[in-house]
């Protein structure tokens, strides 16, 4: 089985920053598939050409494909669970079931163990920059997502460590490296 580490958290939670820092020091690192999507001026929330649930379908066919560039230890941005928690949000029904049936085959081949990178949500408006103008309404929706994923993780059975990113990006670093060493 190949040990598989991913990142998690919601919006500005820290992923791709720790994600780079941990690339710095040698880690191979594959960042989030949704931020190619959102680079490209698509929104998960509804603007752009790709939104709601064909957003989250193209993601998921995105993280599929590359699975074949995994090897043992890889850091995943994001990765299938939270993609998945995206899922049971804003997806239909059809494209929920078949990304949770497609996760459960590669958890026959893979080891996962997630980092959920936490912060306080009042600090979402003061990182995003894909909302300008935060809304409770998005806060919300991260309060939920955050949820959602704490539920896949107990559903799919995968270990987790909550890591506290309110601190020096060096001790959120370390922390991180220090669980997956």
């Amino acid at each position: 089985m190949t040990k598989v580490y991913c990142l998690n958290g919601v919006h500005t939670s820290g992923k791709s920053v720790v994600g780079k820092e941990l690339q710095k020091r040698g880690y191979y690192v594959l960042e989030e598939s949704a931020k190619t999507l959102i680079d490209q001026g698509n929104n998960p929330f509804g603007k752009g050409k790709l939104s709601g649930d064909r957003f989250q379908r193209t993601v998921m066919e995105m993280e599929f494909e590359r699975e074949s560039e995994i090897a043992e230890n890889t850091v995943i941005e994001t990765y299938h669970p939270g993609n998945i928690a995206h899922c049971m949000l804003v997806a239909n029904r059809d494209t929920l079931t078949e990304y949770e049936r497609r996760f459960s085959d590669i958890l026959e081949r893979r080891e996962l163990l997630a980092v959920y990178l936490q912060i306080p949500f009042e600090e979402i408006e003061k990182r995003s920059k894909l909302f300008p103008k935060v809304t409770l309404e998005i806060v919300e929706f991260y309060k939920k997502l955050e949820g959602q994923l704490f539920s896949i993780y107990s559903r799919f059975g995968i270990p987790y460590t909550i890591v506290n990113n309110c601190r020096g990006l060096g001790d959120t670093v370390e922390e991180v490296e220090g669980l997956i060493i």
